[in-house]
């Protein structure tokens, strides 16, 4: 398991980071499985999970996302499973 954590700076959206990071795991041959949506106020939350093939492994790896905004204040977190 890995996981990373990031602090965006405002200059950046919550739509916009969310785009980025589906667009480019479903790209590089990630299957989005499914996520969550939460808005509460000036508070955003985004949930995402993508899974692959690990030819390495001979099974299947999962990443989660979380994307957490509160007004410019954006947090993302990305975990793996395998």
């Amino acid at each position: 398991m890995a996981q990373f954590e990031c602090v965006f700076p405002s200059a950046y959206s919550f739509d916009d980071i969310l785009q980025y990071f589906h667009a480019h795991l479903t790209k590089n041959h990630g299957e989005y499985t499914g996520g969550s949506d939460y808005a509460s106020g000036r508070v955003r939350v985004a949930v995402r999970v993508y899974e692959r093939y690990s030819w390495f492994g001979g099974n299947r790896v999962a990443m989660s996302l979380t994307l957490v905004g509160d007004g410019d204040r954006l947090h993302l977190t990305a975990i793996t499973a395998g």
